[in-house]
This record gives structure tokens, C-alpha cells and sequence, in this order.
């Protein structure tokens, strides 16, 4: 998939609506893996290994009266041509399973390897979600900060 495929599809994701609101959560964890592939860490995670890491990231975006679970995106980014799942199960079972996940090599060598594609992602991504209120800490809390086009 080219590069502008990979980021036309950023706008294609199915995303959960709950009181009229787009969950943000898929993006939150693209962003959390492209902030990983910019900073040379393993395409593919275990979810045990980086669960924790994931909830503190998903929180402040809390649409519900609870916080996302992160298996949740975690499965349906999935559907993704940015992601690449270990096997295709319910998301209630990731944790028990263990499933591992990541970005597609495609999107994760673009990313690795093109810091202005890795930039074009963000400022996508941003464009998406930046308008929410926990958006800005996220971004500051990431490397990826550094290749936005625009400032928080």
C-alpha cells in the first residue's frame, strides 16, 4: 500500500459512536504505535506487555461512565491497513490469549523510515482527534510531538 493510501485510510476507520460522539480510541492507539515505530520499538507487541501502557493513554479520552477497554481497538484496528493482528478473535478474549499486535509492515517501515510520512500521520491523526481536550497531553506525552506541522 503507498503512503497516500496509508494515510487516506486514517479517515476510513470505523469508529464506535456513543452519545452522538466518535470514540477516539483507535487513533489514540495508532498514534501510541506510530510514537513506537518512530523510536525503533518492535513492530508487534504482546497486549500483557504494553496493556497498562495503553489504558493510562486511552483514559482522559473516556467517552462512557468507565474507561475503554484496550482490547477494544486494540481488535478493531484490525480492520486497518495500519494494523496487523497475531489471529482475528473477540476482543473480550485478547487478554486471555494474549494476542499480539502492531502496525503492518507497511505502515510500520513507513513510518521507521520516512519522518515526513511519520509527520503526515500525525498531523492526520490530529486533524481527527486533536480537538478533544485530552489530545494535547497525548501528544506532548509522545516523541512524535516533535513532527506535527502545527504546535499544541
Amino acid at each position: 500500500m503507498t503512503g497516500p493510501d496509508l494515510l487516506a485510510s486514517l479517515h476510513q476507520l470505523k469508529v464506535q459512536i456513543y452519545k452522538g460522539q466518535p470514540a477516539p480510541y483507535q487513533y489514540v492507539v495508532l498514534l501510541w504505535a506510530i510514537d513506537r515505530a518512530h523510536t525503533g520499538k518492535p513492530r508487534m507487541s504482546r497486549f500483557s506487555e504494553v496493556r497498562g501502557e495503553l489504558s493510562r493513554a486511552l483514559a482522559p479520552f473516556t467517552l462512557a461512565q468507565t474507561p475503554p477497554n484496550p482490547a477494544n481497538p486494540w481488535v478493531a484496528l484490525g480492520q486497518s491497513p495500519w494494523w496487523e493482528l497475531e489471529a482475528t478473535i473477540p476482543y473480550k478474549l485478547v487478554a486471555e490469549h494474549d494476542l499480539a499486535a502492531g502496525l503492518s509492515v507497511a505502515a510500520y517501515d513507513r513510518v521507521r523510515d520516512d519522518t515526513n510520512f511519520a509527520g503526515l500521520a500525525v498531523d492526520s491523526i490530529s486533524r481527527l482527534i486533536g480537538n478533544h481536550s485530552a489530545y494535547p497531553a497525548l501528544l506532548k506525552s509522545l516523541s512524535v510531538s516533535d513532527l506535527a506541522s502545527s504546535p499544541i
